[in-house]
């Protein structure tokens, strides 16, 4: 799949972070790193995507980072990612015919009924981890239900919590956006 971004593109962001961000276009999503960031972007024959972004020397598995994935055409996919969010997807899982969901639960806090903002437990090396969640419900007339998942996060040093801020506020309107 081809994606055309304009010649260029308006962001906003606090004037304390302006000289520090960059814009990278990725898979139709423009994120906002830190200068110097790179990363890799997968798309999977179901249209489900995966978006790493980290620092020189850094890793797309270890270390500060920005993921974003979403669900794409993997029904069962999107209800298993959605479930730890949202507790309306694990009261539909079974109706959904997923049986019961036994996974864990992550808390948050509703921005929406389909759109939740988390902070998940610290990672092993202290990392803050800063997210959200995006899980529309889809009721399709021939009874097959489903839901799509988007999600964002950012894994950063303590003391980050305002740049994990600016960066998931600019994606917000992006997970919400079915033409990306």
């Amino acid at each position: 799949m081809t994606f055309h971004y304009p010649k260029a593109v308006a962001v906003t962001a606090p004037v304390q972070w302006a000289s520090q961000l960059q814009a990278i276009g990725a898979l139709g999503f423009v994120i906002l790193t830190p200068k110097g960031w790179s990363g890799t972007a997968q798309e999977g024959a179901d249209g489900s995507k995966r978006i790493v972004l980290y620092p020189p020397g850094g890793s797309a598995q270890y270390g500060p980072r920005i993921l974003l994935n979403t669900s794409g055409g993997c029904v069962g996919c999107a209800w298993y990612l959605a479930a730890p969010y949202f507790s309306w997807v694990r009261q539909h899982f079974a109706s959904a015919g997923w049986g019961t969901y036994q996974g864990p639960v992550i808390s948050g806090y509703p921005l929406a009924a389909d759109l939740r903002a988390y902070r998940a437990p610290n990672t092993q090396t202290g990392y803050h981890v800063n997210g959200i969640v995006y899980a529309p419900f889809i009721e399709n007339p021939n009874g097959n239900d489903q839901v799509m998942f988007r999600q964002a996060e950012t894994i950063l040093p303590p003391g980050e919590h305002s740049l994990a801020t600016v960066i998931l506020n600019n994606l917000l309107p992006q997970l919400e956006n079915p033409q990306i």
